[in-house]
């Protein structure tokens, strides 16, 4: 996995961490475990190939071992989004996230706007989406409906 590399004085550091999601065994639906872990994990695949134009996505890697998946993400370094610094990033977010359409046409996105999912990298000043697990498909209604309850002053 590519990762970044951050330099200070005379040593580089690297950070990683990892996300393990386990979906459980439900006795009413024996196999559902088994396809909410393929579901996660295909979504995960496709993510990387999306593009969210001024907003990043950290790499990451992803495997699945029958109902556990687990996640490798590259840790960027810098801020959380705030009540301070949201409005600085408020109009990126909209025309990129809520409004956007994946490149199948589809209202593909991240929906959940927290202020903690979006970290200001250190230096660099650009806008990172962390918490991938919340990429999915909703309509344009309710993408505008979560961003404003995020982001109305």
């Amino acid at each position: 996995m590519i990762s970044k590399n951050y330099k200070k004085s005379f040593k580089t550091h690297t950070f990683l961490f990892t996300k393990i999601t386990t979906f459980d065994f439900d006795s009413l639906r024996p196999h559902r475990h088994i396809l909410l872990a393929m579901q996660y994990e295909k979504n995960l695949i496709q993510l990387k190939e999306e593009k969210f134009n001024r907003i990043k996505i950290p790499n990451y890697s992803v495997k699945r071992q029958e109902n556990i998946v687990t996640v490798d993400i590259e840790f960027i370094k810098g801020i959380q989004l705030n009540e301070l610094t949201k409005n600085d990033y408020r109009q990126i977010i909209f025309e990129d996230l809520v409004l956007r359409v994946d490149v199948y046409g589809k209202r593909k996105t991240f929906h959940d706007y927290a202020l903690k999912n979006f970290i200001i990298e250190d230096g660099t000043k650009e806008l990172y989406y962390v918490d991938l697990e919340h990429y999915g498909e909703k309509s344009l209604i309710e993408q505008i409906k979560k961003f404003n309850s995020r982001f109305e002053n």
